[in-house]
């Protein structure tokens, strides 16, 4: 029986992707394997572990604050500090090594595998599990396991520090991710979703996206895989092959494609590496494909040199395209990025742009939203929420719905009766 005294409880924040909160979630599951406990109240950890994002300059901010605080306020607990944060220069690593004291670590998020034998040297390190091969821990609440596939990007975007962060890419083991995909949905997992920096960059032993996804589909289950953010030149390249993985039901209709501005003049400045007729080309495709499919993109407004007429471009190409999820930034600048060296927009400009786009985005995505009631099918359950709305769950085209009742099956039959405040409710038969 474990001796209390000795016993070290953990308390995990995470900001930022999805990446990050697997990363966090196999942290949970390498030390729970040490006998170390997660906990959710930071009053009973012995040890804090800060899992921090670098993209925005606001949550750059946010992050050296919280570090800042907890630090004072619990001087007697371990601190480690993981994520891009620290990764993105020697100036910003050596402004947190400044919060911290003796004891504390800050790891790589490369090395997160390591942060037992950090904790505790009388471990051997013959015994370190690959990061690749840590299957993460359940999700509280959540029918869903996070598949991480590669780390690192070897795109060379001007505004972005990921790749300063987590390196180039390196591929994961093409049988490691079928391994956990089998061991999660053995443990009663059937909605999976794989998450990289660029799953189009995924290159394995000359084993690519599609290759991986066609030996996923291979595996014996009734379950469902989404797909994470996929860049438009890996499509552009080979979206004739690539949407033949979508004639397999177990795979949401759904794309998250981040064209980042209209604008080729801003792509070519940002290091993108397509043209905005060529992203219209293979929307164009998937449509033709299915008329239903989903779509997500991001846009940064207010990139360096931005011009009305560039903006314009952007706002022409999304209210042509109406993506059902319209994720806006506000360019920041970033550490040891070219596009920091470039002209700056004002910040008012840059704020009233992102006003603009949000309210082109509200003015659709009801409308959007509404075309969906009356749709009937099957739905896999994604989370259960409040008992308000007992459960999400979402249908072949991640279209999220919130079902008003207390479900058992996983995946189940649906109707989409409704909109309340912009979120669709649905009902399910039990039979």
């Amino acid at each position: 029986m474990m001796n209390p005294s000795k016993t070290k409880f953990f308390f995990i924040k995470t900001f930022g992707c999805t990446y990050n909160l697997a990363d966090s979630l196999k942290i949970e599951r390498i030390l729970s394997t040490y006998h170390y406990i997660k906990v959710d109240d930071i009053n009973l950890s012995n040890i804090i572990i800060i899992n921090t994002c670098a993209v925005k300059h606001a949550t750059e901010t946010k992050i050296l604050y919280y570090i800042q605080k907890q630090r004072n306020q619990y001087p007697d607990k371990q601190f480690i500090i993981i994520g891009c944060l620290p990764q993105i220069g020697r100036k910003m690593k050596q402004k947190i090594q400044n919060l911290l004291l003796e004891n504390d670590f800050i790891v790589k998020p490369l090395e997160i595998n390591k942060i037992p034998y950090l904790l505790d040297n009388s471990l051997k390190t013959d015994s370190l599990i690959p990061k690749s091969a840590i299957i993460p821990s359940k999700l509280k609440h959540q029918n869903v396991g996070i598949i991480q596939i590669s780390e690192g990007c070897n795109n060379s975007c001007t505004y972005c520090c990921t790749t300063i962060a987590r390196g180039k890419l390196i591929s994961f083991d093409s049988c490691s991710i079928l391994d956990q995909i089998k061991l999660q949905y053995l443990d009663g997992i059937d909605h999976f979703y794989l998450t990289s920096q660029d799953l189009g960059n995924y290159n394995y032993n000359g084993k690519n996206l599609i290759h991986l996804l066609r030996d996923i589909l291979n595996l014996q289950g009734n379950f469902q895989i989404r797909l994470g953010m996929t860049n438009p030149d890996f499509l552009i390249k080979s979206i004739e092959e690539f949407l033949t993985i979508f004639q397999d039901h177990r795979i949401f209709r759904f794309l998250h494609i981040p064209i980042q501005s209209g604008s080729n003049n801003i792509l070519k400045l940002m290091g993108r590496k397509y043209k905005i007729e060529e992203v219209r080309q293979i929307i164009q495709k998937i449509k033709e494909f299915d008329k239903n499919f989903t779509f997500s993109t991001d846009i940064i407004v207010g990139f360096p040199t931005e011009q009305e007429e560039d903006f314009q471009e952007t706002v022409d190409f999304i209210k042509e395209w109406q993506p059902f999820n319209l994720n806006i930034s506000k360019y920041s600048v970033r550490p040891n990025t070219l596009a920091k060296k470039m002209n700056q927009i004002p910040s008012q400009e840059i704020k009233r742009r992102s006003t603009i786009l949000h309210e082109i985005y509200k003015d659709y995505s009801h409308q959007l939203r509404k075309n969906w009631i009356g749709w009937e099918g099957t739905a896999i359950i994604s989370n259960f929420t409040s008992e308000k709305c007992n459960s999400l769950v979402r249908n072949a085209y991640n279209i999220p719905i919130f079902i008003e009742q207390q479900i058992e099956k996983k995946i189940i039959k649906i109707k989409i009766k409704k909109i309340k405040q912009n979120k669709l409710i649905g009902i399910y038969s039990k039979d």
